[in-house]
């Protein structure tokens, strides 16, 4: 009842859009660092760069798809968009 209240959303549908979701990007992403530094054994710096690498190749990919809705990724690609062109608010050359 107060998270209906608050966020205008049963608890139901918050479990599977919202929560699920983000386990499954987590468990994902930490199961693949695991994976990743499994095979590097040599120097721990270097098993920490590769643990790194390899989290943010699997939680950036599974994020765009499964947790941005496709209006919160269409603003995300205009405002890349802006940037790489220089049309940041503020910004002068």
């Amino acid at each position: 009842l107060l998270g209906r209240m608050l966020v205008e959303m049963s608890a139901r549908y918050w479990v599977l859009k919202v929560f699920f979701p983000i386990c499954a990007v987590t468990i994902l992403t930490v199961f693949a660092g695991w994976m990743g530094s499994l095979f590097v054994v040599e120097l721990p710096f270097v098993r920490l760069c590769t643990t790194v690498v390899v989290c943010e190749c699997v939680f950036l990919p599974l994020c765009w798809k499964f947790l941005l809705s496709d209006s919160e990724r269409e603003a995300m690609l205009a405002k890349i968009k802006n940037v790489l062109n220089g049309k940041r608010k503020g910004y002068r050359r």
